[in-house]
Protein backbone atom coordinates (compact mmCIF):
# COMPACT_ATOMS: atom_id res chain seq x y z
CA UNK A 1 0.00 0.00 0.00
CA UNK A 2 1.56 3.39 -0.87
CA UNK A 3 2.03 6.09 2.56
CA UNK A 4 -0.73 8.48 3.42
CA UNK A 5 -1.33 10.71 0.54
CA UNK A 6 0.07 8.83 -2.20
CA UNK A 7 -2.39 7.28 -4.36
CA UNK A 8 -2.56 4.53 -6.85
CA UNK A 9 -2.63 4.99 -10.56
CA UNK A 10 -6.24 4.48 -12.18
CA UNK A 11 -6.71 0.96 -13.91
CA UNK A 12 -4.09 0.09 -16.05
CA UNK A 13 -4.18 -0.29 -19.29
CA UNK A 14 -4.95 -3.99 -20.77
CA UNK A 15 -2.81 -5.64 -23.45
CA UNK A 16 -3.38 -4.07 -27.20
CA UNK A 17 -5.64 -0.96 -25.39
CA UNK A 18 -2.97 1.62 -25.53
CA UNK A 19 -2.53 3.43 -29.20
CA UNK A 20 0.12 4.90 -30.49
CA UNK A 21 0.79 8.46 -29.75
CA UNK A 22 2.93 11.19 -31.63
CA UNK A 23 4.58 13.55 -29.54
CA UNK A 24 7.79 15.99 -29.23
CA UNK A 25 6.45 19.72 -29.68
CA UNK A 26 3.51 18.37 -32.00
CA UNK A 27 0.95 18.68 -29.51
CA UNK A 28 0.14 15.43 -29.05
CA UNK A 29 1.34 13.83 -26.20
CA UNK A 30 0.19 10.61 -24.41
CA UNK A 31 -1.80 11.78 -21.02
CA UNK A 32 -1.04 9.02 -18.81
CA UNK A 33 -2.89 9.55 -16.14
CA UNK A 34 -6.69 8.44 -16.11
CA UNK A 35 -8.59 4.99 -17.23
CA UNK A 36 -5.06 4.26 -19.67
CA UNK A 37 -2.04 5.31 -18.02
CA UNK A 38 0.11 4.94 -21.70
CA UNK A 39 3.46 4.91 -22.07
CA UNK A 40 5.16 5.48 -18.80
CA UNK A 41 3.02 3.20 -17.23
CA UNK A 42 3.66 0.26 -19.56
CA UNK A 43 7.39 0.53 -18.11
CA UNK A 44 6.01 0.84 -14.70
CA UNK A 45 3.82 -2.06 -14.47
CA UNK A 46 6.00 -4.55 -12.74
CA UNK A 47 6.70 -1.99 -9.91
CA UNK A 48 2.90 -0.99 -9.94
CA UNK A 49 1.97 -4.41 -9.20
CA UNK A 50 4.80 -4.70 -6.35
CA UNK A 51 4.86 -1.29 -5.18
CA UNK A 52 3.04 1.56 -6.88
CA UNK A 53 4.97 3.87 -5.31
CA UNK A 54 7.67 4.13 -7.56
CA UNK A 55 5.41 5.14 -10.32
CA UNK A 56 3.66 7.93 -8.94
CA UNK A 57 4.36 11.65 -9.39
CA UNK A 58 2.03 12.95 -6.44
CA UNK A 59 1.33 16.51 -5.32
CA UNK A 60 -0.92 16.87 -2.42
CA UNK A 61 -2.05 20.30 -1.47
CA UNK A 62 -3.56 22.01 1.30
CA UNK A 63 -5.90 24.38 -0.31
CA UNK A 64 -7.74 26.91 1.18
CA UNK A 65 -11.43 27.86 0.20
CA UNK A 66 -12.19 31.49 -0.98
CA UNK A 67 -14.42 33.34 -3.34
CA UNK A 68 -12.89 33.09 -6.95
CA UNK A 69 -14.32 35.14 -10.08
CA UNK A 70 -16.24 33.24 -13.15
CA UNK A 71 -13.02 32.37 -14.63
CA UNK A 72 -13.36 28.85 -14.09
CA UNK A 73 -14.95 28.60 -10.66
CA UNK A 74 -18.85 28.77 -10.46
CA UNK A 75 -19.92 32.18 -7.96
CA UNK A 76 -22.85 31.29 -5.73
CA UNK A 77 -25.65 30.13 -7.62
CA UNK A 78 -27.93 33.25 -8.19
CA UNK A 79 -30.73 30.97 -8.85
CA UNK A 80 -30.54 29.72 -5.49
CA UNK A 81 -31.39 32.64 -3.84
CA UNK A 82 -34.61 33.10 -6.21
CA UNK A 83 -33.71 35.36 -8.45
CA UNK A 84 -34.55 32.87 -11.48
CA UNK A 85 -30.78 33.39 -12.91
CA UNK A 86 -29.12 31.30 -15.16
CA UNK A 87 -26.08 29.73 -12.52
CA UNK A 88 -22.75 30.31 -13.77
CA UNK A 89 -20.68 26.72 -14.48
CA UNK A 90 -18.03 28.31 -16.64
CA UNK A 91 -14.75 26.02 -15.88
CA UNK A 92 -13.44 22.83 -14.85
CA UNK A 93 -15.57 19.83 -15.29
CA UNK A 94 -14.97 16.08 -15.50
CA UNK A 95 -18.58 14.07 -16.16
CA UNK A 96 -18.47 10.31 -14.97
CA UNK A 97 -21.18 7.66 -15.90
CA UNK A 98 -22.85 6.11 -12.97
CA UNK A 99 -24.79 3.74 -14.83
CA UNK A 100 -25.66 2.43 -18.80
CA UNK A 101 -22.07 1.55 -19.49
CA UNK A 102 -21.66 -1.76 -21.37
CA UNK A 103 -20.10 -4.63 -20.62
CA UNK A 104 -17.24 -4.55 -22.96
CA UNK A 105 -16.49 -0.70 -21.86
CA UNK A 106 -16.56 -1.44 -18.32
CA UNK A 107 -14.44 -4.69 -18.78
CA UNK A 108 -11.80 -2.80 -21.55
CA UNK A 109 -12.01 0.88 -20.51
CA UNK A 110 -14.03 1.37 -16.70
CA UNK A 111 -16.59 3.95 -16.29
CA UNK A 112 -17.01 6.25 -19.28
CA UNK A 113 -16.04 10.02 -18.55
CA UNK A 114 -15.22 12.99 -19.65
CA UNK A 115 -13.09 15.69 -18.77
CA UNK A 116 -13.65 19.22 -20.02
CA UNK A 117 -13.56 23.10 -19.58
CA UNK A 118 -16.53 24.40 -20.20
CA UNK A 119 -17.14 28.28 -21.22
CA UNK A 120 -20.47 30.20 -20.75
CA UNK A 121 -22.40 33.29 -22.61
CA UNK A 122 -25.26 34.14 -21.12
CA UNK A 123 -27.48 31.25 -20.54
CA UNK A 124 -24.91 29.40 -23.67
CA UNK A 125 -22.56 26.78 -23.22
CA UNK A 126 -19.24 25.96 -25.47
CA UNK A 127 -16.29 24.09 -24.57
CA UNK A 128 -12.96 24.47 -24.99
CA UNK A 129 -12.97 21.17 -27.66
CA UNK A 130 -9.22 20.06 -28.50
CA UNK A 131 -8.76 20.44 -24.46
CA UNK A 132 -11.75 17.37 -24.14
CA UNK A 133 -10.52 14.07 -23.17
CA UNK A 134 -12.76 10.73 -23.20
CA UNK A 135 -12.31 7.64 -21.79
CA UNK A 136 -14.54 5.49 -23.97
CA UNK A 137 -14.15 2.81 -26.36
CA UNK A 138 -16.25 4.25 -29.29
CA UNK A 139 -13.74 7.18 -29.51
CA UNK A 140 -10.81 5.72 -31.29
CA UNK A 141 -8.65 9.35 -30.81
CA UNK A 142 -10.05 9.95 -27.13
CA UNK A 143 -9.69 14.26 -27.60
CA UNK A 144 -11.11 16.89 -29.45
CA UNK A 145 -14.96 17.06 -28.50
CA UNK A 146 -17.14 19.88 -29.15
CA UNK A 147 -19.93 20.87 -26.75
CA UNK A 148 -23.05 22.92 -27.40
CA UNK A 149 -25.71 23.47 -24.17
CA UNK A 150 -27.39 25.58 -21.99
CA UNK A 151 -28.22 26.80 -18.58
CA UNK A 152 -31.56 27.99 -17.16
CA UNK A 153 -31.62 28.33 -13.80
CA UNK A 154 -30.09 25.53 -12.07
CA UNK A 155 -31.05 23.15 -15.12
CA UNK A 156 -28.29 22.58 -17.50
CA UNK A 157 -28.32 20.57 -20.56
CA UNK A 158 -24.97 19.96 -22.73
CA UNK A 159 -24.26 17.42 -25.81
CA UNK A 160 -21.04 16.46 -26.79
CA UNK A 161 -20.56 15.61 -30.49
CA UNK A 162 -17.99 13.38 -32.53
CA UNK A 163 -18.66 13.43 -36.53
CA UNK A 164 -17.96 10.17 -38.52
CA UNK A 165 -14.58 9.93 -39.42
CA UNK A 166 -13.30 12.92 -37.41
CA UNK A 167 -9.83 13.44 -36.46
CA UNK A 168 -8.28 11.90 -39.31
CA UNK A 169 -10.05 8.47 -38.01
CA UNK A 170 -12.14 6.52 -41.12
CA UNK A 171 -13.44 3.85 -39.11
CA UNK A 172 -14.67 7.06 -36.38
CA UNK A 173 -18.49 6.33 -35.80
CA UNK A 174 -20.63 8.98 -35.41
CA UNK A 175 -21.74 9.38 -31.90
CA UNK A 176 -23.08 12.35 -29.20
CA UNK A 177 -24.23 11.80 -25.59
CA UNK A 178 -27.13 14.34 -23.91
CA UNK A 179 -26.44 15.00 -20.41
CA UNK A 180 -29.57 16.66 -18.48
CA UNK A 181 -28.60 17.58 -14.78
CA UNK A 182 -29.30 20.25 -12.21
CA UNK A 183 -26.46 22.00 -11.11
CA UNK A 184 -25.71 22.26 -7.02
CA UNK A 185 -23.35 25.00 -5.80
CA UNK A 186 -22.78 23.25 -2.53
CA UNK A 187 -23.32 26.56 -0.71
CA UNK A 188 -19.91 27.68 -2.43
CA UNK A 189 -18.71 24.61 -0.63
CA UNK A 190 -17.02 21.59 -2.47
CA UNK A 191 -17.73 19.27 -4.14
CA UNK A 192 -19.86 21.58 -6.51
CA UNK A 193 -21.88 19.05 -8.94
CA UNK A 194 -24.26 19.02 -11.74
CA UNK A 195 -26.63 15.27 -11.24
CA UNK A 196 -29.05 14.03 -13.72
CA UNK A 197 -29.62 11.45 -16.66
CA UNK A 198 -28.26 11.56 -20.49
CA UNK A 199 -28.94 9.52 -23.77
CA UNK A 200 -26.23 8.88 -26.33
CA UNK A 201 -26.13 7.42 -29.97
CA UNK A 202 -23.37 5.08 -29.65
CA UNK A 203 -26.12 2.28 -30.95
CA UNK A 204 -23.24 -0.66 -29.39
CA UNK A 205 -24.78 -2.27 -26.26
CA UNK A 206 -21.99 -4.08 -25.69
CA UNK A 207 -20.35 0.02 -25.17
CA UNK A 208 -23.71 1.72 -24.00
CA UNK A 209 -27.46 1.33 -22.87
CA UNK A 210 -28.04 3.88 -24.69
CA UNK A 211 -29.08 6.31 -21.36
CA UNK A 212 -27.93 6.09 -17.61
CA UNK A 213 -27.33 8.36 -14.98
CA UNK A 214 -24.35 10.25 -14.18
CA UNK A 215 -22.50 12.99 -12.07
CA UNK A 216 -20.34 15.73 -13.08
CA UNK A 217 -17.67 17.59 -10.90
CA UNK A 218 -15.94 20.81 -11.15
CA UNK A 219 -12.85 21.28 -10.32
CA UNK A 220 -11.55 25.10 -9.81
CA UNK A 221 -9.09 26.89 -12.02
CA UNK A 222 -5.51 28.19 -10.15
CA UNK A 223 -6.85 31.49 -9.55
CA UNK A 224 -3.67 32.52 -7.26
CA UNK A 225 -0.35 31.66 -8.03
CA UNK A 226 0.63 28.29 -6.38
CA UNK A 227 3.60 26.28 -5.38
CA UNK A 228 4.12 22.43 -4.74
CA UNK A 229 7.20 20.82 -3.70
CA UNK A 230 8.27 16.99 -3.52
CA UNK A 231 10.43 14.32 -4.81
CA UNK A 232 10.82 12.58 -7.95
CA UNK A 233 11.58 9.43 -9.03
CA UNK A 234 12.58 8.90 -12.64
CA UNK A 235 12.97 5.91 -15.66
CA UNK A 236 15.90 6.44 -17.53
CA UNK A 237 15.73 6.19 -21.40
CA UNK A 238 16.82 2.51 -21.25
CA UNK A 239 13.25 2.23 -19.25
CA UNK A 240 15.37 1.82 -15.76
CA UNK A 241 14.43 2.80 -12.73
CA UNK A 242 17.78 5.43 -11.82
CA UNK A 243 18.07 4.68 -7.99
CA UNK A 244 18.12 8.39 -7.14
CA UNK A 245 15.66 10.67 -6.04
CA UNK A 246 14.95 13.96 -7.20
CA UNK A 247 13.36 17.09 -5.31
CA UNK A 248 11.15 19.26 -7.65
CA UNK A 249 8.88 21.81 -7.06
CA UNK A 250 5.85 23.05 -9.72
CA UNK A 251 4.49 26.68 -9.60
CA UNK A 252 0.94 26.76 -11.03
CA UNK A 253 -1.38 29.79 -12.25
CA UNK A 254 -4.44 30.05 -14.61
CA UNK A 255 -4.35 32.77 -17.41
CA UNK A 256 -8.30 34.41 -16.54
CA UNK A 257 -8.50 35.23 -20.23
CA UNK A 258 -7.50 32.03 -22.00
CA UNK A 259 -7.44 29.62 -19.08
CA UNK A 260 -3.38 28.86 -20.04
CA UNK A 261 -1.38 27.39 -17.20
CA UNK A 262 1.48 29.89 -16.23
CA UNK A 263 4.23 29.40 -13.98
CA UNK A 264 7.33 27.17 -13.59
CA UNK A 265 8.72 23.86 -12.75
CA UNK A 266 12.32 23.76 -10.87
CA UNK A 267 13.94 20.68 -11.04
CA UNK A 268 17.72 21.66 -10.98
CA UNK A 269 18.43 18.16 -8.85
CA UNK A 270 17.96 16.12 -12.16
CA UNK A 271 20.78 14.79 -13.32
CA UNK A 272 21.57 11.79 -15.67
CA UNK A 273 23.81 9.37 -12.95
CA UNK A 274 25.66 8.13 -15.48
CA UNK A 275 27.41 11.43 -17.27
CA UNK A 276 26.50 13.76 -14.00
CA UNK A 277 25.00 16.36 -16.46
CA UNK A 278 22.15 18.22 -15.52
CA UNK A 279 19.15 17.54 -17.58
CA UNK A 280 18.70 20.94 -18.62
CA UNK A 281 20.33 24.73 -19.06
CA UNK A 282 18.71 26.36 -16.58
CA UNK A 283 16.11 26.14 -13.77
CA UNK A 284 13.87 27.10 -13.33
CA UNK A 285 11.96 26.16 -16.48
CA UNK A 286 9.47 28.28 -17.62
CA UNK A 287 5.78 26.82 -18.75
CA UNK A 288 4.91 27.76 -22.05
CA UNK A 289 2.07 26.50 -24.95
CA UNK A 290 4.42 24.65 -27.55
CA UNK A 291 1.22 24.54 -29.95
CA UNK A 292 -1.50 27.13 -29.14
CA UNK A 293 -4.84 26.25 -30.55
CA UNK A 294 -3.64 22.87 -31.14
CA UNK A 295 -4.68 19.60 -30.07
CA UNK A 296 -2.47 19.09 -27.10
CA UNK A 297 -0.53 22.06 -27.60
CA UNK A 298 -1.34 24.14 -24.59
CA UNK A 299 -0.27 23.70 -20.76
CA UNK A 300 -3.84 23.27 -19.63
CA UNK A 301 -6.16 22.12 -17.24
CA UNK A 302 -9.49 20.19 -18.28
CA UNK A 303 -11.65 18.94 -15.88
CA UNK A 304 -9.67 16.78 -13.14
CA UNK A 305 -6.63 16.81 -15.43
CA UNK A 306 -3.96 19.18 -16.27
CA UNK A 307 -0.49 18.85 -19.02
CA UNK A 308 2.23 21.35 -18.40
CA UNK A 309 5.70 21.91 -20.83
CA UNK A 310 8.22 23.81 -19.05
CA UNK A 311 11.54 24.64 -21.00
CA UNK A 312 14.84 25.60 -20.40
CA UNK A 313 16.73 28.06 -22.35
CA UNK A 314 17.78 25.79 -25.10
CA UNK A 315 14.24 24.32 -25.62
CA UNK A 316 14.60 21.22 -23.54
CA UNK A 317 11.80 20.41 -21.82
CA UNK A 318 9.76 18.20 -19.47
CA UNK A 319 6.06 16.86 -20.17
CA UNK A 320 3.94 16.36 -17.31
CA UNK A 321 0.71 14.97 -16.88
CA UNK A 322 -1.44 15.16 -13.99
CA UNK A 323 -4.53 13.95 -12.35
CA UNK A 324 -6.57 14.48 -8.90
CA UNK A 325 -6.90 12.01 -6.60
CA UNK A 326 -8.55 11.75 -2.86
CA UNK A 327 -6.49 11.56 0.38
CA UNK A 328 -6.52 8.07 0.03
CA UNK A 329 -5.00 7.93 -3.87
CA UNK A 330 -8.31 7.04 -5.22
CA UNK A 331 -10.90 8.67 -7.27
CA UNK A 332 -11.23 12.53 -6.62
CA UNK A 333 -14.58 12.40 -7.74
CA UNK A 334 -17.20 10.60 -5.38
CA UNK A 335 -19.21 8.88 -7.70
CA UNK A 336 -15.73 7.27 -9.58
CA UNK A 337 -14.37 3.81 -9.41
CA UNK A 338 -11.15 2.42 -10.23
CA UNK A 339 -10.76 -0.95 -11.49
CA UNK A 340 -7.54 -1.47 -9.29
CA UNK A 341 -5.06 -1.18 -7.83
CA UNK A 342 -6.80 -0.36 -4.55
CA UNK A 343 -8.50 1.97 -3.04
CA UNK A 344 -10.78 1.98 -6.13
CA UNK A 345 -12.55 4.53 -4.47
CA UNK A 346 -12.34 8.45 -2.64
CA UNK A 347 -12.15 9.11 0.62
CA UNK A 348 -12.69 12.80 -0.76
CA UNK A 349 -11.87 15.54 -0.37
CA UNK A 350 -13.39 16.12 -3.73
CA UNK A 351 -13.43 19.00 -6.11
CA UNK A 352 -10.27 20.77 -5.15
CA UNK A 353 -6.85 20.85 -6.17
CA UNK A 354 -5.61 19.34 -3.04
CA UNK A 355 -3.54 16.65 -4.37
CA UNK A 356 -2.48 15.47 -8.45
CA UNK A 357 -0.27 12.63 -9.43
CA UNK A 358 1.39 12.68 -12.16
CA UNK A 359 4.17 11.35 -14.86
CA UNK A 360 6.52 13.05 -17.17
CA UNK A 361 8.67 12.93 -19.86
CA UNK A 362 11.60 14.65 -20.42
CA UNK A 363 12.69 15.37 -24.27
CA UNK A 364 15.60 16.94 -25.42
CA UNK A 365 19.14 16.81 -23.74
CA UNK A 366 21.45 14.49 -21.75
CA UNK A 367 18.39 13.16 -20.39
CA UNK A 368 16.13 13.02 -23.59
CA UNK A 369 13.33 10.27 -23.27
CA UNK A 370 13.61 9.87 -19.41
CA UNK A 371 10.28 9.10 -18.45
CA UNK A 372 9.14 8.85 -14.41
CA UNK A 373 6.65 9.93 -11.53
CA UNK A 374 7.08 10.82 -7.88
CA UNK A 375 6.45 10.44 -3.89
CA UNK A 376 3.69 12.80 -2.36
CA UNK A 377 4.17 16.70 -3.50
CA UNK A 378 2.06 19.01 -1.56
CA UNK A 379 1.58 22.50 -1.76
CA UNK A 380 4.38 25.21 0.16
CA UNK A 381 3.09 28.33 -1.11
CA UNK A 382 0.14 30.12 -2.38
CA UNK A 383 -0.21 33.91 -3.49
CA UNK A 384 -3.41 34.05 -1.22
CA UNK A 385 -6.27 31.34 -1.34
CA UNK A 386 -6.56 28.33 -4.57
CA UNK A 387 -9.93 25.39 -4.47
CA UNK A 388 -12.34 24.81 -2.32
CA UNK A 389 -11.47 23.94 1.34
CA UNK A 390 -11.46 20.40 2.01
CA UNK A 391 -12.75 19.19 -1.09
CA UNK A 392 -10.69 17.25 -4.19
CA UNK A 393 -9.23 17.19 -7.41
CA UNK A 394 -8.29 14.14 -11.20
CA UNK A 395 -6.41 12.92 -14.72
CA UNK A 396 -6.89 12.06 -17.73
CA UNK A 397 -5.87 10.18 -20.75
CA UNK A 398 -5.79 10.57 -24.64
CA UNK A 399 -5.86 8.05 -27.29
CA UNK A 400 -3.37 8.19 -30.08
CA UNK A 401 -5.63 5.96 -32.42
CA UNK A 402 -4.94 4.00 -35.18
CA UNK A 403 -5.74 4.48 -38.49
Amino acid sequence: MPPAGCPWPKALPKAGQVREKTDHLTGKHERPAGHVIGDVMNKFERVVLIGIIEALFCFCASAVFGQQNNNGQPTQNANNNGSGQAANVQGRWSFVITSGDGPQQLAGWGQSSIDTYILQSGSTLTNVAPETYMYMEVDQYGMDLPATGKVTGDNVTITFSKAAGADGYPGQQAYSFTFTGVYNDNKGASPQTITGTYTDTVNNANLSAGSGNFVATFFPDWTTTTTYAGILDSLDNGGSITPQTYPASITLKTDPTNHWLTGSVNVASLVNPQTGVACFANEPLTIFNPAPGQLQGESFATGQTFDIFAQDSLGNYIYMSGYAVSQNGGPAEQYEWWAYPPPSTGNGPYGTNNSYAILFNIYGGPCDQWKGADKPFTIVGEGHHNGNDGNHPHGHRRNGGSK
